[in-house]
């Protein structure tokens, strides 16, 4: 469990109820700044303690929680440049660290579960990613997210043009990137891939042949279930041509536009991020747009208990929870009774939010975690059901 997906989330979701510590400290560059997250650490986990010792737990096995936290999480020299928050996962079954590329805490949260609500927003700031750089000469594949980047090695693939048919074609790739007549260039020739003829025709034949392949190749690279939104780099008249012949069932409508290879790796994950996060932000429209769309049907919720109702029987297909608020309470999973309070009360009482949103990952859906200004309906909670 390093990096936040939302089966890692799902994991952290499904682990029995028990005692479980969820730390949060922010992080920030420079030494004096690195000083403080130290010091919020410490005081954190003297948090934890005590609110473990006060859910049941001996004082001797809170502490030795804490201590697995704290070296879970390494030493602070070892926190620069890793993000801007440390989210540690801790209990007597494990720990878990990773780090969020946006700010949250000083927190610590001491529960039945752990608390996911907060890294809901990771969830589509770093969401995974391929991308497929295109040429007729070169082919590259690489796995990333805003945090993180590497080119992936495709084995013995073909990877060019001339893998798939042979030393031949150099002579004819130059007789089909020029023809004779007027251009603009220092021959007088032009580029026939902007004109008509059997040239085209044939080159495109062979690009098809050449992509179908790739595709193959590839969607065996990134894995059987192609949950992996895929974006296509290339100059525009060649990610046509592929889009045209994949079988691969996530790739983005927006590519990376030009010669990826003439990009340095950073500046082509650059490119590759702002992508991302566009299809990202349309994602979250398009599914507000649906949520309003059916706004005022039984397809829609916005009563946290219907939402949590739902979540458990795997009935929610979208569901958005308010990370700036918690909303108390005991779920009952035998009777399906929830009891609401205005505090916490004891230590069987939890999170609704966070229990709805565990629970409809655990069941495949979506969950947005927002600040509850931006929520649908400005609600606590709001879903979208499946039926």
């Amino acid at each position: 469990m390093n990096t936040l997906t939302p089966e890692v989330v799902s994991e952290l979701a499904a682990m029995p109820p028990g005692r479980r510590v969820s730390l949060f400290v922010p992080l920030e560059d420079g030494f004096g700044e690195l000083q403080l997250a130290s010091l919020h650490m410490k005081n954190l986990l003297k948090q934890a303690v005590e609110r473990l010792v006060w859910m049941g737990l001996a004082r001797v096995d809170a502490e030795k929680v804490a201590s697995d936290i704290e070296n879970a999480a390494g030493a602070p020299e070892s926190w620069i440049n890793k993000g801007e928050t440390l989210a540690v996962f801790g209990a007597a079954d494990g720990t878990y660290v990773f780090w969020l590329p946006f700010a949250i805490g000083p927190l610590v949260f001491v529960g039945r579960r752990f608390y996911v609500k907060q890294v809901l927003p990771a969830l589509e700031i770093e969401r995974p990613f391929v991308l497929l750089a295109l040429s007729q000469r070169k082919i590259a594949l690489y796995r990333g997210s805003v945090s993180e980047w590497y080119r992936e090695e495709l084995g013995d693939a073909p990877v060019s043009l001339e893998d798939v048919l042979g030393t031949d074609w150099r002579g004819r790739e130059l007789q089909l990137h020029s023809g004779s007549g007027r251009g603009s260039g220092p021959s007088g020739r032009q580029a026939i891939f902007h004109g008509h003829g059997v040239g085209l025709e044939e080159k495109k034949e062979e690009l098809e042949k050449f992509f179908r392949q790739v595709d193959a190749n590839i969607t065996k690279k990134i894995g059987a279930t192609q949950d992996l939104p895929l974006i296509v780099a290339g100059v525009d008249y060649l990610q046509p041509i592929y889009r045209s012949v994949t079988r691969y069932r996530y790739v983005l409508p927006e590519g990376v536009s030009g010669n990826p290879f003439a990009l340095t790796s950073s500046e082509l994950h650059d490119q590759a991020v702002r992508v991302f996060n566009r299809w990202v932000l349309g994602d979250l429209k398009e599914a507000c747009e649906k949520f309003y769309r059916l706004n005022g049907t039984k397809r829609t919720t916005d009563s946290v208990d219907v939402a949590l109702d739902a979540a458990v029987h795997g009935r929610v297909d979208t569901l958005w929870v308010a990370t700036d608020t918690d909303v108390w309470g005991v779920f009952e999973p035998e009777t399906g009774k929830i009891r609401h309070h205005a505090e916490r009360e004891g230590p069987a009482d939890e999170d609704l939010l966070n229990l709805a949103a565990g629970e409809t990952l655990l069941h495949s859906g979506s969950v947005f975690g927002v600040p509850r200004m931006n929520m649908p309906n400005g609600k606590l909670a709001a879903a979208i059901l499946r039926y």
